[in-house]
């Protein structure tokens, strides 16, 4: 299989396995121990990975959200509670819905390798989230393992993709509303804030999901074809357990 193949069959998959935990009951139960609603929690769990920064340096690294709203939701939550701490318990809380949502199998041991040996061939200090969630030890069982590793290949995605979508002059406003218009206000805009949707622009978004491949088979190219197919095997049997879609490619 060649390297972008296996890369495009997974990047929707690992997206969406990624997202599974941010508003599951346990994890908006763990927002509440600490004082903070679930959007507060998302925002602290996944920025705090950065250290206790300030507001811009979140928003520049989750992109796609309105700064303004970045901005409230880190400075509100940080008088609340501490963003490292509250990185940690997240992770935890991923630990955990893992855990109760996936099974341990032989799979998931050939997949934590090779998802393993990817993320470590991903450049450092190029993509920040990358960055900060490989500053945290992967959990020692391999169904918390398995899913720490999607999340962290998440982030990579997402920071080639933010790369991309950079070069080509894409703001992320356009990104955003390209990607998933129904959720647009939710990430802070205003409706008015709607850009065009042009077929120029439709054209360069597809193109940045073309570059953002690129940037990451440096990463993905220490898999040999077994390890490859460990790869997409594993993220096959994580999306069946919750119903995510996987593309249908041969290994």
């Amino acid at each position: 299989m060649q390297t972008d193949v296996l890369i495009d069959a997974t990047a929707e998959t690992i997206y969406e396995l990624g997202g599974a935990f941010y508003f599951a009951d346990a994890t908006a139960a763990c927002g509440e121990e600490l004082g903070l609603d679930v959007f507060m929690l998302y925002c602290l769990g996944r920025g705090g990975v950065l250290g206790d920064v300030d507001a811009h340096t979140v928003a520049d690294a989750l992109v796609w959200f309105k700064p303004s709203l970045v901005e409230t939701l880190w400075y509100e939550g940080r008088k609340l509670a501490d963003p490292v701490l509250v990185a940690r318990r997240y992770l935890d809380a991923a630990h955990a819905y893992a855990r109760s949502t996936f099974k341990a199998s032989d799979v998931l041991d050939g997949f934590c390798a090779a998802a393993s040996r990817v993320v470590e061939a991903a450049p450092t200090g190029r993509w920040p989230l990358v960055d900060g969630y490989r500053a945290f030890p992967l959990a020692d069982d391999a169904v918390a393992r398995a899913y720490q590793l999607v999340i962290v290949l998440r982030e990579l995605r997402g920071g080639a993709y933010a790369e991309a979508v950079r070069a080509l002059g894409i703001s992320p406003a356009e990104s955003h509303y390209l990607n998933s218009a129904d959720s647009f206000e939710l990430y802070g805009y205003e409706t008015d804030e709607a850009p065009v949707v042009t077929d120029e622009l439709v054209e360069r978004r597809a193109l940045a999901e073309d570059r953002a491949t690129a940037l990451l088979v440096p990463c993905y190219e220490p898999l040999d074809d077994a390890a490859r197919g460990a790869f997409l095997e594993g993220v096959r049997e994580l999306a069946t357990e919750v119903d995510v879609a996987v593309e249908d490619v041969t290994i």
